[in-house]
Order: structure tokens, then sequence, then C-alpha cells
């Protein structure tokens, strides 16, 4: 799903044959998407947005895109992904309740005979394997909020604000009024 980016133009337009349109100042809309294998954010632009020095507003379909410093098509980013460090309190909430279950078993005497198999449990030790399996479950219920979380969450390409970048017109615009 694209992302709305707006920007801001800051200095005249560089046109062919050494001439300059003076656009400075005016408004860019445009669209921004992530790739994560290059690590760049690749952003169309599709509005220009103007007001001359009387006040009289334009607006202009336009399309354009956006080259980052290096040259290249897009804007290089940084991924930031927060999957680790859920994936990590996952793992320790599943030990935790891993651990939890065991220590219930210790105080279970199973018994069998030629009926079937029997559990029981140790009396004397009742409320120290209630609190035990309450804690079982409820890191079970810790561990599923985690992973949920995992899967609701994705990596993202973060570009910084205030970039100075270049604009590519893809097809003719045509001024008003001097913008």
């Amino acid at each position: 799903m694209p992302y709305p980016v707006l920007m801001r133009v800051i200095d005249k337009s560089i046109l062919p044959n050494k001439w300059q349109a003076d656009i400075k100042d005016c408004f860019m809309i445009g669209e921004g998407i992530g790739e994560l294998s290059s690590e760049r954010v690749f952003i169309r632009v599709h509005t220009l947005s103007c007001v001359t020095e009387s006040g009289k507003t334009y607006q202009k379909k336009i399309k354009a895109y956006v080259s980052g410093e290096d040259g290249k098509v897009g804007l290089k980013g940084r991924v930031v992904s927060k999957q680790g460090a859920l994936l990590a309190r996952t793992l320790v909430a599943g030990f935790l309740e891993g651990m939890a279950k065991a220590f219930a078993q210790q105080n279970t005497i199973v018994s069998v005979s030629p009926l079937g198999q029997t559990q029981t449990i140790d009396t004397s030790k009742a409320t120290q394997i209630a609190a035990v399996q309450g804690l079982s479950s409820a890191t079970k219920k810790l561990a599923d909020f985690y992973m949920k979380l995992v899967d609701q969450t994705f990596p993202v390409i973060e570009v910084n604000a205030g970039r100075k970048v270049d604009v590519v017109f893809l097809s003719e615009v045509k001024f008003g009024e001097g913008k």
C-alpha cells in the first residue's frame, strides 16, 4: 500500500537548454512504497501545487518520480523491524510455560494398574501446584499474545525527512503566469 508523500520545491526547475521555470516554494504530492530487497523507497509524484505572489493557486496533475542523492531511482533508507524482539519475548514466555508445566508434573503421582492409568496430586502441595499451573496458563497466553503481535508486525523502510532529492518529470507540464 503506498503512503502519501509531501515535498517542497526549494529551487527553480532545470529545463533543457539551460532554461528554468520558477516553481520555487511550490509543493509536490506523491505516493511512496518501500522495497525491502533494495532497501529503497520509490516515490511517484502526481500533483504540483503552487500559489503565486498575487494569491492565485495552481494545481497541476503531473507524472514524475523521485531520484535520490546517489542519482538512482528512489531513496535509500534503513530497514526497521521489531519482529526479532517480539519473537525473543515469545521464546521467553514459551520457556516459562514449559518450566511451569514441568514443575506441575513433578508433584503429580502416576499410578498404573490393569484397569488403566490414574494421576493424583500430592495434597500437601496443592497450593503450589495451582500456582504453577496458573503461571503455565498465563505464560501460554502471553506467548500467544506476542505471536499475534509478530503476525501483525512487518519491516518498514525509514527515510529521514528534509532530504534533498531530484524530481524527474515524465511528461510535459505547462505553467501558468510564471509558476
